[in-house]
């Protein structure tokens, strides 16, 4: 297991696991921020093989408004450091796509999904902290996000993370594509 990569475990530690203490960023993640060696899902940073794959997550979460391949594809090179994926080895589950702007330092989470079969588990939960995690790391003073106004899971999941509501926009999307603002504290 390397560094840009932690396994996430989806029951308490028994004696077939081999555990070790590890927690993502020196957060206290309960136990998704322990490592197990035979866990059967890993959050890693994305990589170039992975856009194929990325894009087909991002269309069966998003529909039309899943991004454009070649929209993946420069954010990977531009913000490969805020661009996870949880990867359950038999293919991907669930992604967080991050940027930090140049100036002011404002962080973006730009896109987060998990598979339908899966939401609920908590690995957008652990997505989305490591993504923050990174960007904060990375000296962003405050985190934004643009949310659907009725997709309370979502709404409820950022909240938990520290996110409010500070607007809403009206086509932001384009017509009918209404979203919430949301904003989280950064670095300081």
């Amino acid at each position: 297991m390397d560094e840009n990569s932690w396994h996430r475990p989806d029951q308490a530690p028994g004696p077939q696991d081999q555990w070790e203490q590890r927690h993502v960023g020196g957060l206290d993640m309960g136990w998704s921020g322990w490592a197990v060696t035979n866990g059967p899902v890993v959050i890693r940073s994305a990589k170039e093989q992975d856009l194929d794959s990325l894009h087909v997550l991002d269309k069966e979460v998003f529909g039309i408004l899943a991004y454009p391949f070649f929209t993946l594809r420069q954010l990977l090179d531009l913000h490969a450091r805020h661009c996870l994926l949880a990867d359950d080895g038999t293919g991907l589950v669930g992604y967080c796509l991050g940027a930090v702007a140049a100036a002011p330092r404002i962080g973006w989470l730009l896109g987060l999904g998990v598979t339908p079969k899966l939401r609920g588990g908590g690995y957008g939960r652990d997505l989305a902290r490591e993504t923050l995690r990174r960007i904060r790391e990375d000296g962003a003073r405050r985190v934004q996000l643009a949310v659907e106004p009725n997709n309370d899971p979502a709404i409820h999941l950022y909240e938990s993370l520290g996110f409010r509501v500070i607007e809403y926009r009206a086509d932001y999307y384009g017509p009918r594509a209404d979203r919430l603002i949301m904003s989280a504290p950064g670095s300081g």
